[in-house]
């Protein structure tokens, strides 16, 4: 690195101007300024700033700092700051700027774009900030989801983040929570995140419980707990607007047959299911939740009807229906339920991602 500083004498001390760059980050340029008492008492009064400038290639953070994750990164930083010290002072300010930021880490499978951070911290040395402060967000995609437009408020305390608001939009819909404190020496949090007009078919395209299409919506909340071991998921539920008739089409739920052996009662039943859900008119609609071990159970509840004709008819005889290959049947009302079980691998590797990150920082 390269550091040229000018001095000028003053009585009892000298003032300073000086700027360093160092030649591995090419545009980093970080300019000093400011006094240097010795008489009548030592007292030191400084100023930084750092323009605007493009972070360098994450290959070449690595080699300055070798404990920084693989990945890449991209982004302009600017900051700047003031300090005092002696004469009873020992304080200072600094103001920091990220934008146009990204972020790829396959580790933990998280990627984001767009970022931008605006971060002031006003009573240096404590880690305090302003409130509030914003950080936004075009788009991250994490464990298998895509969020776009977030926009989270929060402030620095002296033992905890506060998160004054977080929005975000996803499968067409808002989620947002209400205000949490997350103390550092024990960051256990119990809320919930609240959902506004979820489209229910980009819902479970989401989930991977099928390939699904349709117009309908869902409300509610997600309860969760967070913790230094990560997020988990507790039971909630997700329900269709009373008195609103919506559609949806779902292919793809054949492995829900697997394993059953045909003509039975239960591979009837499920047959019949999955070809209802194939064009389905609906009422109402409840979407239920839960982990279960490593597991997601979801429990999609619908009211409603089949679009058209099923190949299905009543089988007198065996007291149920069967599949046909000649005309089928109209039906006039119907209540289905699709169980299904997700692996949460993801969300799993992203806790434990998160734990070693803890760890690291204890």
């Amino acid at each position: 690195g390269n550091w040229t500083v000018a001095l000028q004498a003053r009585p009892g001390g000298f003032r300073f101007d000086g700027v360093a760059t160092i030649g591995q980050l090419p545009g980093w340029r970080l300019t000093q300024r400011g006094t240097f008492q010795y008489a009548p008492a030592l007292q030191i009064d400084a100023e930084i700033d750092m323009p605007s400038w493009a972070l360098p290639d994450a290959g070449l953070c690595r080699e300055l700092l070798p404990g920084l994750p693989d990945g890449q990164w991209s982004g302009r930083l600017a900051l700047n700051g003031r300090y005092c010290w002696g004469l009873g002072h020992n304080e200072g300010e600094l103001s920091l700027q990220l934008t146009d930021g990204a972020l790829n880490l396959p580790g933990p499978g998280i990627a984001a774009d767009g970022v931008a951070l605006s971060l002031s911290l006003p009573l240096l040395p404590q880690l305090i900030s302003n409130r509030p402060q914003r950080l936004t967000c075009r788009q991250v995609k994490a464990a298998g989801w895509t969020f776009d437009d977030i926009l989270v408020d929060f402030q620095l305390e002296s033992e905890s983040f506060f998160l004054e608001n977080l929005q975000l939009k996803c499968c067409d819909g808002n989620i947002y929570t209400h205000a949490l404190r997350f103390h550092y020496r024990d960051p256990r949090v119990r809320a919930a995140l609240y959902c506004d007009h979820l489209n229910l078919a980009r819902l479970i395209n989401q989930l991977g419980v099928a390939g699904a299409a349709g117009d309908g919506t869902l409300y509610g909340r997600i309860p969760f707990t967070f913790d230094s071991g990560g997020l988990q998921v507790e039971p909630g539920f997700l329900y269709s607007e009373p008195g609103i008739a919506s559609h949806l089409e779902l292919d793809g739920l054949e492995p829900l047959l697997a394993g059953l052996p045909e003509g039975t009662a239960e591979y009837t039943q499920l047959d019949l299911a999955a070809e209802a859900l194939k064009k389905f008119d609906y009422q109402w609609a409840k979407l239920e939740f839960a982990a279960v071990d490593e597991d997601l159970a979801v429990a999609l509840k619908l009211d409603g009807k089949p679009a058209g004709i099923l190949p299905f008819r009543f089988d007198e005889r065996a007291g149920r229906f069967v599949r046909v290959n000649t005309v089928g049947s109209l039906f006039q009302g119907i209540r289905l339920d699709v169980n299904s079980r997700i692996p949460l691998n993801k969300l799993i590797k992203f806790n434990q991602k998160f734990q070693n990150l803890t760890e690291m920082m204890k």
